[in-house]
């Protein structure tokens, strides 16, 4: 029978894309709560209008920092909402050549010509290798490279009251451990709720469905990017992502292949 007492957590979910946000979804669908309610929220102006509510999961791909004045001050004024709401911020993050790879097949066999990049990547580029060079560097005038787009995500990383998550660390063989770290994150707002914390991880990961169908997510196993990267790839993404594939532990030194 769980606690109808308990006090429900304030949640925001916020993911760089293409990096497992159905992955975190099912987890945090396993917290101990009949009532938790799923929004995904379009803007931050939407966000900010209507904040979260206890009880509340909200999923969004927000930037942490951008070069448009309007946008840093909201974030701004969302990093305060958070703390002062005392909103539990999860910032999920994946290896960015798996995210360069699973963007590629996202743009031309998931979005279609609703993505902004389609028409460009039929019409132009007629090979996989030419997209993924695309995806990597940017196209001028219409997008932003990968690592360059992180870069914006990249200061989520530093914020105190954030929980980080790497997507390898949640489907290797360490995840339970990991999944215990998001429940100790989590545990002054849920301490309430009638489990114990081996009790709340053991929910969160009955509560994920191996192969469950996801619609922007192609392929969720780790490493891919090797069966796609040619050396050409693997020489431009060390010039323009070498730094954050180190600063984010996926490798030690430049020298990888």
């Amino acid at each position: 029978m769980e606690n109808q007492d308990c006090l429900t957590p304030r949640i925001f979910a916020n993911t760089f894309p293409k990096s497992g946000t159905g992955l975190l979804e099912q987890l945090l669908w396993g917290l101990p709560y009949e009532k938790m309610i799923r929004r995904v929220v379009e803007s931050e102006e939407k966000l900010e209008e209507r904040g979260i509510a206890p009880g509340e999961i909200v999923f969004r791909h927000t930037v942490h920092t951008a070069e448009d004045y309007d946008l840093n001050s909201r974030n701004e004024q969302l990093l305060a909402y958070l703390k002062e709401h005392q909103v539990k911020t999860f910032f999920l993050y994946r290896d960015l050549r798996d995210v360069c790879v699973s963007n590629v097949f996202y743009i031309t066999d998931i979005a279609g010509p609703a993505h902004p990049l389609y028409t460009y990547f039929t019409e132009r580029l007629h090979t996989f290798e030419q997209r993924l060079t695309a995806v990597i560097t940017g196209v001028e005038g219409l997008d932003l490279g990968m690592p360059d787009h992180f870069r914006r995500f990249a200061g989520w990383l530093e914020e105190p009251d954030v929980c980080p998550l790497a997507y390898e660390d949640l489907v290797g063989q360490g995840r339970r451990m990991h999944v215990e770290r998001m429940v100790r994150y989590l545990w002054d707002s849920i301490a309430h709720c009638g489990r114990d914390q081996e009790g709340v991880a053991e929910s969160m990961l009955a509560s994920v469905e191996p192969g469950k169908p996801q619609t922007t997510f192609r392929v969720g196993k780790a490493g891919r990017w090797r069966d796609y990267f040619t050396e050409e790839h693997i020489r431009l993404f060390k010039a323009e992502a070498g730094d954050l594939l180190i600063r984010l532990g996926y490798e030690t030194s430049y020298d990888w292949d």
